[in-house]
């Protein structure tokens, strides 16, 4: 059976998604498509954010057909919705991660990147400065990133 281009691709059984995957995706009342809940299980479980490119790849991996421009509208559409973040590291489009926290809003992320390595690492423990914007002003997404030598390369 055709299927039209608005119709949604059905979820592939075979690809081991975490079950949060599609239930983050019903709750922001978004379609589960294959791609959808590829790209986000992708990002439930990988520790740290990723370029496109690695996305795109993990994704193939798994077996689920999608092309670049499909993950880059499915990473712009999630993040839109709070379900993801986005790190602006200097990588072409940057890099996206999970909203584990399936809240929207007031998210915010300190990470670092190793200017010797190109790690980039999240760091879940150190607590961002506090912003406070002016009247009117309401904040979707607070990114922070350190820059500097991991640990690994501080001893090179």
């Amino acid at each position: 059976m055709k299927r039209t281009r608005t119709e949604p691709m059905p979820v592939r059984k075979s690809f081991s998604s975490p079950p949060t995957a599609s239930a983050m995706l019903q709750n922001h009342a978004l379609s589960v498509t294959a791609g959808r809940v590829a790209v986000l299980s992708v990002l439930l479980v990988s520790a740290d954010p990723l370029p496109l490119r690695d996305i795109l790849s993990r994704v193939s991996t798994a077996g689920v057909p999608v092309d670049r421009v499909t993950v880059y509208r499915t990473l712009r559409l999630l993040h839109r919705e709070g379900l993801l973040y986005r790190v602006g590291d200097g990588t072409p489009g940057g890099r996206f991660g999970a909203n584990r926290t399936d809240s929207s809003g007031g998210l915010v992320q300190v990470h670092f990147k190793c200017l010797h390595c190109g790690l980039l690492s999240g760091l879940p423990n150190v607590e961002p400065p506090v912003t406070r914007l002016p009247g009117g002003f309401e904040p979707y997404e607070q990114n922070l990133l350190i820059t500097g030598r991991c640990a690994t390369c501080h001893l090179d």
